[in-house]
């Protein structure tokens, strides 16, 4: 969970940012990013129940598949703020990569809530659940704060903020990359 929300919201807090001073479009553009994001966050978790069902995959599997998709939508940015397109179609691959992160992670939210707290007798489930929102509080606090930090890090080293947005987005893959990993991992060893 830590992971899972040091990423999406740790690129999401530059996202503005990679937005306007990366790509140079507009402000507008940013909001639409940030919208779609949210608005496939809500979706993502509304049908996130009836896709393990449809597909007849595990809950288990189904957050590894949300954790990919994010890893790849903050891969994609990295790839966009290096290809560097006119800035109307970044913005649009953008809008377009931000909605698939925001549907990656709420397929995977819910889906590693349930999977945690689903095995856990009931002398367990409360600390249990009182560690799940600790790690995505920290996670959701240091993610802007690191990335964040990675951007003044950037500029403070002269980097153009371009450069310095690419070092921030960098860490996002690599936190998107632990994410993968250690969800895997974790469910492997469960299984």
């Amino acid at each position: 969970m830590l992971l899972l929300a040091f990423t999406f919201f740790g690129a999401e807090g530059t996202l503005s940012l990679t937005v306007t001073r990366g790509l140079g479009a507009a402000l507008t553009q940013a909001g639409v990013a940030l919208t779609a994001g949210t608005v496939c966050w809500a979706i993502g978790s509304l049908v996130q129940p009836g896709l393990c069902e449809r597909l007849r995959i595990s809950a288990a599997t189904l957050s590894v598949a949300g954790a990919v998709v994010l890893l790849l939508a903050s891969a994609s940015v990295v790839t966009i703020l290096v290809a560097r397109p006119a800035p109307t179609v970044a913005a649009l691959f953008t809008d377009a990569t931000w909605a698939v992160a925001g549907l990656g992670t709420g397929t995977a939210y819910p889906t590693l809530m349930t999977t945690a707290t689903a095995k856990a007798d009931g002398s367990h489930a409360e600390r249990l659940s009182a560690g799940i929102v600790l790690a995505e509080a920290t996670g959701g606090s240091l993610g802007p704060d690191v990335i964040g930090g990675l951007y003044s890090l950037g500029l403070r080293w002269s980097l153009p903020p371009h450069s310095a947005l690419l070092l921030s987005f960098g860490a996002t893959t690599i936190g998107g990359l632990l994410l993968l990993v250690t969800t895997a991992r974790a469910l492997r060893v469960r299984s």
